[in-house]
Parts: C-alpha cells; structure tokens; sequence
C-alpha cells in the first residue's frame, strides 16, 4: 500500500506529509493521513510544492517530470489502472535509490 510506505518514509525521517486530495471522489484513508493538505491549488501552487519538497512520492507523470526538472528525489508509484512506460520507473530508481536512504 502507497500510504503505509509513505508513512514508514515519515517515520523514519520526520519529514511532514504533504498531499493533494482527489477532488472528484472522497476517500476515508485520505481523512488523517496527511500533515497538511492544501486546497484550491493551481498550477503555479503544484509546482511550488514539488520546488520546495524535500522528497516527493506520487502517482503522476506531470509531479514525476517536475520532479526530475528541480532534481528532487522521488517516486512514483504506477497505478493499477493506467501503464505508465518502464522508462519513468527505472529513471527513479536511477535518480533516487530508494533503498540507500530508505
């Protein structure tokens, strides 16, 4: 499970968890999982948070690529639903790996 790995990341770093909900759906796990959760973000607020991350963890390919742009360390997690090329998984690893500082 995404979140449960993001919270053994938290746990072992102490860093604050910072999520984007989804707008169209309501999901209980999503109540208490986040430290923050900003609303009403635009573009210009999307890119600011991934600009001032210290790590990101996400689902999307527009957060993956914003994340190699600022040369954040990141994952990306695949969705079940949608295949996402092998290429932007393996360039996370390459750019991060995970499991040094995991």
């Amino acid at each position: 499970e995404q979140r449960e790995f993001v919270k053994r990341f938290k746990d072992k770093t102490g860093y604050k968890i910072v999520q984007l909900q989804h707008c169209d759906e309501y999901i209980k796990s999503d109540v208490e999982f986040p430290d923050y959760t900003p609303y009403n973000v635009g573009p210009a607020e999307f890119v600011q948070l991934i600009r001032d991350a210290e790590y990101v963890f996400t689902d999307s390919f527009h957060a993956s690529v914003f994340s190699l742009l600022y040369e954040k360390r990141f994952f990306t997690f695949i969705m079940t639903v949608l295949f996402l090329p092998m290429a932007v998984c393996i360039r996370c690893y390459q750019w991060w790996d995970w499991r040094r500082d995991f």
